[in-house]
């Protein structure tokens, strides 16, 4: 299955990114004509031959100002760049890892210039080599002598992104969305909003343009058992993760639950955050059986 999903978003990386930067950036494709797509309200983009479209307003506030951001089929740079750290991730795990494959998600990734995305890749790769073990002494020395560099010069640049994205539109709104939903969670604990209570939490927002995050969306809607239908088998998989010394594991559990705080991608529904929980769950289970008696 992730075989082929990786497959998938590598498809549509290799089309967006050719069109992208053929099109959106150096001109040397013409838009063959504009589409209308609903996000709030209906808007118009202009049309690459429908394989790719720029989605209007989508300019980059971070790293590159002002420049047309890669959404690849959504409608959204950030979007887009959850399911590119979703793949990569699922390629690094991979035993037949393909290098070509995570150039092209990683090279892609950049051209969102999705902030969450972006540390989310330094997150995921800096815990796998902090953690990483290897019996070539040549390994272990670069790794005592560049490691510490790597963390400082990665804090600096990650720490530019922040302060750089503080000062932006989209900070505001996940900002404004992250404090709603978190007063709402208190606020009708612990039963919760109810998932059918979108509209009368959006009308909390003061930036009332659909909701911008994930995890604090399901603490709001779902209350406590929300808030434990995902904090407990996180906690259980991190914790088996750590003391299987199961570093990828531990890697992708932090990335994944940093990216699912800060992107909307499971959104009105409990079901997906049930899968979410149970695949943790079992993961936890099987963890827990392989311990020595």
């Amino acid at each position: 299955f992730w075989r082929k999903y990786v497959n998938l978003i590598v498809l549509i990386a290799i089309i967006s990114l050719f069109f992208w930067l053929a099109g959106s950036i150096m001109g040397v494709i013409r838009p063959s004509g504009t589409i209308t797509y609903e996000w709030d309200e209906t808007r118009r983009a202009v049309n690459y031959y429908n394989f790719y479209y720029a989605p209007t307003g989508q300019l980059a506030d971070t790293l590159i100002y002002g420049i047309q951001r890669n959404c690849g089929i959504f409608t959204e740079g950030t979007m887009f760049a959850f399911q590119l750290v979703i793949a990569f991730m699922m390629e690094m795990r991979s035993s037949n890892g393909r290098p070509f494959v995570k150039i092209i998600l990683v090279a892609t990734l950049y051209t969102t210039f999705s902030t969450t995305g972006i540390i989310a890749t330094v997150l995921y790769y800096g815990i796998r080599l902090f953690f990483s073990e290897s019996n070539s002494k040549f390994s272990k020395i670069c790794k005592a002598l560049f490691l510490p560099f790597i963390v400082v010069i990665g804090s600096i640049a990650l720490l530019n992104l922040a302060l750089t994205k503080m000062t932006t539109g989209s900070y505001g709104v996940r900002y404004d969305h992250i404090v709603t939903c978190f007063k709402t969670f208190i606020d009708t604990f612990p039963i919760g909003l109810g998932y059918g209570g979108s509209e009368v939490l959006q009308s909390y927002y003061h930036y009332k343009q659909g909701s911008s995050v994930g995890i604090p969306l399901l603490f709001a809607y779902g209350g406590l058992g929300g808030a434990l239908l995902i904090i407990l088998p996180t906690f259980l998989y991190v914790y088996y993760s750590v003391k299987e010394k199961k570093w990828e594991g531990l890697a992708y559990t932090v990335t994944f639950t940093l990216i699912c705080f800060f992107t909307s991608v499971m959104t009105g529904y409990a079901l997906p955050w049930a899968v979410t929980a149970f695949v943790y769950m079992k993961g936890s289970y099987e963890m827990k059986k392989s311990e020595p008696d």
